[in-house]
């Protein structure tokens, strides 16, 4: 596994994240050559200066999606503070942008890594008529909301029309 970067705490205006890769990590993997367990659940739609961000293949909320950090780290503190910064305001520009595309009810924010150990939120819109509204997304099991491609790529256009990054 490669150590994260030692950056020397660059200007927002000169960031550069190179992308050190962890071979044995899924996140890597899919953002290294589009392979792996997650490719069957996660599609690209925009990368940004630190982030690779993702719909979620699983639209039973609609406007489901994922913010990974391009490059290999576990932990938030693991990260020069500037990357940081940039990776949590890319995480919330995608969150505007979901809550303008699909007005949800609520925005659930969850950075876990505790399965898949990479830096990485889940960005899930909640709705009032959704049977899991009061509970965590992951209480239950669900079944899988699957959309036509023609679906998907007007979910995917709705988010990066909204975005702002």
């Amino acid at each position: 596994m490669t150590k994260p970067p030692s950056h020397p705490s660059p200007s927002a205006a000169t960031l550069q994240v190179q992308a050190q890769y962890d071979t044995d990590c899924q996140y890597c993997r899919l953002m290294r050559d589009g392979t792996g367990p997650l490719e069957r659940w996660l599609m690209p739609l925009v990368e940004t200066e630190t982030s690779i961000i993702y719909l979620h293949r699983d639209q039973f909320w609609p406007g489901r999606c994922v913010v990974a950090l391009r490059e290999h780290a576990t932990e938030l503190f693991q990260l020069d503070p500037a990357v940081r910064g940039r990776h949590v305001e890319e995480m919330i520009q995608t969150a505007r942008a979901i809550d303008a595309a699909f007005h949800p009810d609520k925005l659930n924010y969850e950075c876990l890594g505790n399965l898949v150990e990479h830096i990485h939120w889940h960005l899930i819109p909640r709705y009032t008529w959704d049977f899991l509204w009061r509970r965590t997304p992951w209480d239950e099991p669900h079944e899988p909301r699957l959309l036509s491609a023609a679906e998907y790529a007007a979910r995917a256009d709705a988010i990066r029309r909204q975005l702002t990054l």
